[in-house]
């Protein structure tokens, strides 16, 4: 965390919360804003801040938000989620870093880094039947995707822990003992030649026709 000196009353705040996203459990998104310090400590009015101004810094920036900003900043415009970058768990611990993450909203709860914790994975059923691989969490435990390591944050303390995955993935039990899924056959279209067999193995059969008599009187043989 960055002093900052009494003649800065300006600050760069990280609001932290998880939208709806293609993994189940969503995605992690980061919005940026600038508040005043009151008299009595709290925050004024936040305005929204862009993280391509960093291109011109504003004065009360600190050299971490500028890193920060830069790899944001990639992303384009709107409030990018954490896992477009390269190294999203290291962005994460940088902005945690700063003292300045809250979660949800400015006047939420500052986010902080926890010790790790253990997971496991266990299979889940989607609504159409189809078996996928979850992280089991403990209750209390609001989970996102991340590319490795994982971050789950607790909805009371809101503090980030990373989640390991196992090294042994493929050899674990829950990997073994996967549930079966009954086979399906494909369906193909009835005149579809790729599906069916019996229509690649037989031969076509050509109709004979009638050939010209020698004589070319108009007559015709077989």
């Amino acid at each position: 965390m960055e002093a900052y000196p009494d003649t800065i009353r300006q600050r760069l705040l990280y609001v932290l919360e998880v939208v709806p996203g293609p993994a189940a459990g969503g995605l992690l998104q980061v919005s940026c804003c600038t508040v005043t310090l009151r008299r009595d400590g709290g925050f004024g009015a936040p305005r929204a801040y862009a993280p391509r101004q960093v291109e011109m810094p504003a004065h009360y920036l600190r050299a971490s938000d500028k890193l920060i900003l830069r790899r944001l900043a990639r992303f384009g415009y709107g409030a990018p989620t954490l896992d477009r970058d390269e190294d999203p768990a290291d962005l994460l611990r940088r902005i945690v870093a700063t003292g300045r993450a809250h979660w949800a909203e400015v006047i939420g709860p500052v986010v902080a880094e926890a010790p790790e914790r253990k997971g496991s994975i266990g299979w889940v059923a989607d609504a159409d039947g189809n078996q996928r691989a979850a992280v089991q969490l403990d209750p209390g435990l609001l989970g996102f995707m991340l590319p490795s390591p994982g971050m789950r944050i607790p909805p009371a303390a809101r503090s980030v822990r990373s989640i390991p995955a196992c090294p042994r993935a493929s050899r674990c039990d829950c990997w073994r003992h996967r549930p079966s899924r009954p086979r399906r056959r494909p369906r193909w279209p009835p005149n579809s030649p790729a599906g069916c067999r019996s229509m690649r193995s037989r031969p076509r059969r050509r109709s004979a026709r009638p050939k010209p008599c020698a004589d070319r009187r108009g007559c015709t043989s077989a």
